[in-house]
């Protein structure tokens, strides 16, 4: 079978190699999916919309508008697999910024997509907390000092992640993993850029530290993934890149087995 690149024709997407034809099969069906503005009065899916059931959002919006849930994941960035749990009710969509990224997808009216909050730095040192006098009566310094104790464990303890989300994460780099020897390359290679941006910016935040580790370890599974697209590609210069920043992250999550993949990567890519 010959291992020849081939892109589509209408829209430069990488054609499956069970593809024969010179289009991929949304620029085939000669359409690309979109949500016409009257699905946003439907009663049913404002219904949806106020009770933050975005399951049954998905669902309605793409039965109304005659979409799949491949044209679905397309429009709005998140997996079909994800989707499909979404809409089975077994997964909730709860990130903030992930909803109005899905609602922009479907092109919901603005007056419909929640505002992202403002929130303070989460790694601020608290400044309310209450100085211990040197005077005063020793029942008043110890509850002085409790206060404090118990405000400064409150702050340590403060994640900008769920670990719900963190295992959303991780599912969804192991479902590009599978699919990576028989999809196509490019939606891949974007996906795989969206979650190791994610784990990036929550990487930049603060967290338990188990949750950092982890965090640390799915930041460094995308870029190894992102190694392995890129000499795939033959871009040597770039997979070693990828490899060093995988090592790093290795090496914060003291993951010794994601150290080891990764030494074996970088024996791969010419010097």
């Amino acid at each position: 079978m010959s291992n020849t690149v081939r892109s589509c024709a209408g829209c430069g997407c990488r054609l499956s190699q069970y593809n024969q034809d010179e289009r991929c099969a949304k620029c085939a069906r000669g359409t690309f999916p979109h949500v016409p503005a009257h699905v946003w009065s439907d009663p049913e899916i404002l219904h949806a919309l106020q009770e933050w059931d975005f399951g049954a959002v998905s669902c309605l919006v793409r039965r109304r508008a005659g979409l799949r849930q491949d044209d679905m994941a397309g429009l709005t960035g998140l997996s079909q697999s994800f989707l499909s749990m979404l809409e089975s009710g077994t997964r909730r969509l709860t990130n903030i910024r992930r909803i109005a990224q899905f609602l922009e997808g479907v092109s919901a009216p603005v007056g419909l997509c929640p505002e992202v909050p403002r929130k303070p730095p989460v790694d601020a040192v608290p400044d309310s907390l209450p100085a211990v006098g040197q005077g005063g009566s020793l029942p008043g310094l110890a509850a002085q000092a409790a206060a404090q104790s118990m405000l400064f464990a409150e702050h340590i303890t403060s994640s900008n992640v769920s670990q719900g989300e963190i295992e959303q994460l991780a599912g969804e780099l192991a479902r590009i993993a599978t699919d990576y020897v028989h999809a196509p390359l490019l939606p891949l290679f974007h996906d795989l850029l969206f979650h190791r941006d994610r784990a990036f910016e929550l990487l930049k935040g603060r967290q338990k530290p188990g949750q950092t580790r982890e965090l640390f370890l799915l930041a460094g599974v995308s870029c190894l993934l992102l190694a392995h697209a890129s000499q795939n590609l033959g871009d040597e210069r770039s997979a070693m890149a990828q490899v060093n920043t995988a090592s790093t992250c290795a090496e914060m999550a003291d993951h010794r087995g994601l150290q080891g993949v990764g030494q074996g990567t970088a024996a791969r890519c010419p010097r």
